[in-house]
């Protein structure tokens, strides 16, 4: 109280109430990985994570998608797309890499998704095989470490990881689930590569190299999506590593008097007369048809980790970060590089060794869906479902954020039943919002503070203040099983 010296009429405030808990948004995603460019009004945010709000933004400071290249051979590899020319097995391939930021955050937007991070490790050029560009001899560029300078980061993604070879790419992630691990409020969605274009061997690969203690922050889907993105009007020979190659593949002469055309001119030639040239081809040429339409297949297939984040923030707006992520269709989506049965679905749903897959599932006359709950720890009692997860990891973090004004407060019964109260505060009203399960508040929730009950005498000589806090939180409803029974009318 403080000191009075002059005769007069003094009013003290008192606070009846204890502090209120904050609820920290657990649907900021951060997408990590390469752009064309990455500057706004002269200022480069090269490694440095910028908040956007709408895709139009992103175009703005970060640019266009990147321009894959490609290359036809007769030999069968597993990276390449199988096709048909002119009745005979030919096999696509793409020349380098493939960036996949640019089509993750447009899916993103198009599924409900909010105001992202991006975060540019460098322009499409600075690529380079493994993951020094993720984690570079500079520390200061390495992604985890840029990644702790954004607190609420709640859900990462890593778009570019899908066009590394899987050992790189589960590598990459085991990496990130440790550090999810470590901060403790973060969650990582995973793309299982399309390497193989076989289901079984993609789903194999990717579980073999998942290898981690701390698999419950984290969810990988399957298989790849099929977009309208691109079009025949938006290929043309510049989509080529070389295009003077097309000679060896296609057989109709006016479409090799125009590859010889394309010769001459060389570098010179215009993008107009390269969009003629593509043209005469298309029109000339049934062959050429074929390998632009093997091109746009390749072309139009995403990953599909930018539509789930955008159906994860979707999902955590309209109904609560409890409610799964599942039975939610995907906009702009066409098609799936694989359709999944049930029975496939059974193995890559409960595995094992525990590391569910989520399927993305196309029903006939109702659209495309994420069909999976699970986390990677599908073995864990606890830690199977992602609701379940990322709930627990939203009160954790509320809490945490809530207590920080009682540091260095007086260790004793007036502090504990400030943080007891605005702890079951915030419980209660989870609860109410349908997040914990219970008739009552002490079937939803407990919590739990004070000397002989969560301290000895010692911890508080050891400056420690600690607080139990126990939920019930809501499951996902995974298997609806229904009984009929017939009554027969009695003769």
């Amino acid at each position: 109280m403080p000191e009075y010296k002059s005769p007069g009429v003094y009013v003290e405030e008192v606070s009846l109430f204890p502090p209120l808990f904050v609820v920290t948004d657990p649907s900021i995603p951060v997408f990590t990985g390469f752009t064309q460019k990455a500057e706004k009004a002269g200022q480069s945010f090269l490694h440095e994570p910028l908040r956007i709000h709408s895709f139009r933004e992103y175009q703005d400071v970060f640019g266009g998608p990147h321009q894959t290249t490609f290359f036809i051979s007769d030999t069968a590899k597993p990276e390449g797309k199988e096709f048909l020319l002119y009745g005979q097995k030919r096999y696509l391939h793409i020349h380098l890499t493939r960036f996949f930021m640019y089509e993750s955050v447009k899916m993103y937007f198009a599924n409900g998704g909010g105001s992202p991070y991006i975060l540019s490790l460098g322009n499409y050029d600075d690529w380079e095989e493994g993951l020094s560009v993720y984690e570079p001899t500079d520390t200061s560029k390495n992604v985890f470490s840029i990644l702790e300078k954004i607190p609420d980061a709640a859900l990462i993604v890593f778009p570019d990881a899908a066009g590394m070879r899987s050992p790189d790419c589960c590598r990459l992630y085991v990496k990130a689930i440790d550090y999810c691990n470590k901060v403790n409020n973060a969650f990582l969605i995973c793309d299982v590569l399309n390497t193989h274009q076989d289901l079984q061997q993609d789903i194999v690969d990717f579980r073999n190299n998942m290898v981690s203690d701390h698999l419950k922050h984290a969810a990988a889907y399957y298989p790849w999506l099929q977009t309208g993105d691109y079009d025949a009007s938006s290929i043309g020979l510049s989509d080529f590593e070389n295009p003077a190659s097309l000679s060896n593949h296609l057989k109709e002469a006016p479409a090799l008097d125009i590859i010889i055309d394309f010769e001459v001119a060389g570098e010179l030639i215009s993008t107009i007369r390269l969009k003629e040239m593509h043209n005469k081809l298309m029109a000339f040429s049934p062959g050429y048809n074929d390998i632009i339409n093997a091109i746009l297949q390749v072309k139009n297939l995403q990953p599909p980790s930018g539509a789930v984040c955008g159906a994860y923030v979707r999902t955590d707006n309209n109904r609560g970060v409890w409610k799964a992520p599942a039975n939610v269709q995907l906009a702009n989506v066409t098609g799936l590089s694989f359709k999944i049965s049930d029975g496939q679905q059974s193995d890559m749903n409960v595995p094992i060794d525990g590391k569910a897959i989520n399927a993305i599932r196309s029903f006939t006359g109702k659209g495309i869906f994420i069909w999976g709950a699970r986390t990677l720890d599908g073995n864990s009692n606890e830690w199977k479902y992602i609701s379940v997860v990322r709930l627990t990891k939203m009160i954790e973090t509320s809490i945490r954020q809530g207590m920080k004004p009682f540091v260095f407060e007086p260790n004793d019964a007036n502090t504990w039943v400030k943080i007891k109260s605005s702890s079951e505060n915030f419980l209660q009203q989870l609860w109410r919002e349908g997040a914990l399960q219970g008739t009552k508040p002490r079937e939803a929730y407990f919590v739990s503070i004070g000397l002989g009950q969560t301290m000895t005498a010692n911890d508080i000589l050891e400056n420690k203040l600690i607080m139990q806090v126990g939920v019930s939180v809501v499951k996902p409803a995974e298997f609806i099983v229904l009984s009929f029974q017939l009554d027969m009318q009695p003769s």
